[in-house]
Parts: C-alpha cells; structure tokens; sequence
C-alpha cells in the first residue's frame, strides 16, 4: 500500500468514492459535484480541500480509511 498526497489526476477516483459513500447512505442525489470542480476548488491558487490516496497496485483503495481506523484503535 502507498498513500501519497493526491493530485488532479486522481479526482475522477476520488469523485467514485464520494458517489460510493452516496450510494451507501441511500442518498445518491445528493451528490452534485464533478471532477471539474474537485479539480477547480483542491488545486487552485486557494484550495479549499486537500487529499491524500491510498494505492494498492496502482488503484486508489476505498477500503483504506477503514483499515487505517481499525489500525488505531
């Protein structure tokens, strides 16, 4: 596993997790945002948001947060 400090080229990944979490949550309207305006609003002159990714054989892994909380506790 690699978690690095994600870039532009990883909003359309990231934008798959966000609309996931939707999905589990039964509330996939809700999600209204597109790679462009993650790209805009986190990689800006100001960004509002930074990220960082979890790799595992070069794909960004959803299950991640999890296992880094479990990890914690």
């Amino acid at each position: 596993m690699n978690i690095r400090k994600g870039n532009k080229e990883d909003m359309t990944g990231v934008l798959a997790l966000i609309q996931e979490l939707a999905v589990f949550e039964k509330e996939p309207e809700a999600v209204l945002i597109t790679v462009d305006d993650l790209v805009r609003d986190g990689f800006g002159t100001n960004p509002l948001f930074h990220v960082f990714v979890a790799e595992v054989e070069k794909e960004i892994d959803s299950w991640v947060p999890t296992k880094i909380i479990s990890l914690l506790h």
